[in-house]
């Protein structure tokens, strides 16, 4: 008995030793993996393109797709995750038989270290993708038990409807010929229980809220059109109000989208269906700098920074100038300009309580300018005289113009 009571204290006294020496061997001071979060124009024309092919819309209840995903698709969104949720970095490797995933993730304050570099190995086998190596730092995870964590943590989340949407959309997950194949099944009511996991019930009480104002809003203006300015000051006046006892960021985010379906004219009932049955804004053409489609493309950049972050805002931007090369407008740097401004806006809004404040104050408080002058700016380009004048993305002489549009920004008082 006296042994067993020795055994027990020994293994008592190591385990608190063991804990501390694992997290030892797993924390880092450096990153691994230090990228910047890549957006192309190509990536986004490529997302474009496999939605396209993969559209559920054109699918029956019951019906299955797979669609495939490459390395450098892969690699991109893993990466950019990573930097924008976790402020690390991320790389994915994928050949015929595995998937490697090496992330550097930033933890919170701690004495031990400040990053968690991880490296997975992924590979088929009889039931599926098996997790086959995990490493997090220096400490290897054995596979059994990460696999065990893996299948328990997905039971877990299976019993919230918010995640076992996922589950009940992807039917098989596995790598083939360099790919990672997912193969979903389109469902009746689906739309409706992906607005729920993505609008919750408060979310859609703050929309509300911005909706109502802005129908008050419209209401009171005259004129077929008016300026962007003159929705964004009663808007931000009661985020102003409402964050005195809430969440400045999220008030923000709310206010920001209730504008873009209103400057876009998408409608408001594609987010929340109900709102057919509430009071309507009165229609305007809203305008930025004098033009509707300045405010278009600054509101929508808004909308793309503050829920997805500015690298994907602005290679959206330029993605679209580029297209319109192929047969559209031509490009505008004019456009770019919007785009950049409504990054810069969207990234403020949602940057941070201290930020988000800060805006909320300025907007509410006085008539500011949201983009520069752009009259100046060389618009309407052609292919030809686009690539003659400028070249494309790289050129000096394009990243020269690119420069003195974030300087035109950065000076205007809102953004300082």
């Amino acid at each position: 008995m006296k042994r067993i009571l020795y055994i027990l204290l020994t293994l008592l006294l190591l385990f608190p030793l063991a804990l501390v020496a694992a997290l030892f061997l797993a924390f880092d001071d450096e990153m691994k993996v230090n990228r910047v979060a890549e957006i192309t124009p190509s990536s986004i024309g490529r997302a474009r393109e496999i939605l396209r092919e993969n559209d559920p819309r054109k699918l029956k209840a019951g019906q299955r797709q797979t669609v495939a995903i490459g390395q450098r698709d892969l690699d991109l969104t893993a990466n950019y995750i990573v930097n924008r949720y976790a402020g690390g970095g991320a790389r994915i490797t994928l050949d015929d038989e595995k998937l490697v995933l090496n992330a550097s993730v930033q933890l919170p304050s701690n004495p031990i270290g400040k990053y968690a570099n991880i490296e997975a190995r992924v590979a088929e086998s009889g039931s599926g993708l098996q997790l086959k190596r995990l490493r997090v730092g220096s400490l290897p995870v054995p596979a059994w038990i990460a696999n065990r964590l893996i299948r328990f943590g997905i039971a877990e989340l299976q019993k919230h409807d918010n995640y076992s949407v996922a589950t009940d959309i992807v039917k098989k997950v596995e790598i083939s010929s360099g790919t990672l194949e997912i193969t979903y099944e389109w469902q009746d009511g689906l739309p409706d229980r992906l607005r729920t996991v993505f609008l919750t019930q408060e979310e859609q009480e703050r929309l509300q809220s911005y909706h109502s104002r802005l129908v008050e809003t419209t209401l009171l203006l005259s004129g077929e059109t008016i300026p962007l300015m003159k929705l964004l000051g009663p808007i931000f006046l009661l985020t102003q109000e409402r964050s005195s006892r809430g969440d400045a960021i999220a008030e923000n985010r709310s206010a920001i989208l209730v504008l873009a379906t209103y400057v876009t004219g998408r409608g408001f009932h594609r987010l929340v269906p109900a709102s057919r049955e509430w009071p309507q804004p009165s229609r305007h053409t809203v305008t930025l700098n004098g033009r509707d489609d300045l405010a278009k493309h600054f509101i929508v950049s808004a909308t793309l920074a503050a829920h997805a972050g500015s690298p994907l805002s602005d290679a959206i931007g330029l993605y679209k100038e580029l297209s319109d090369l192929k047969g559209g407008s031509g490009f505008s740097f004019n456009d770019i300009c919007a785009d950049r401004a409504g990054t810069r806006f969207g990234e403020m809004a949602t940057g941070g309580s201290e930020n988000a404040r800060v805006l909320q104050g300025r907007l509410s408080g006085s008539n500011m300018n949201l983009i520069p002058t752009t009259n100046d700016l060389p618009e309407f380009l052609s292919k030809q005289e686009f690539a003659r004048r400028f070249g494309g993305p790289g050129d000096r002489r394009y990243e020269d113009m690119i420069l003195e549009i974030e300087q035109r920004i950065d000076a205007l008082p809102l953004y300082q």
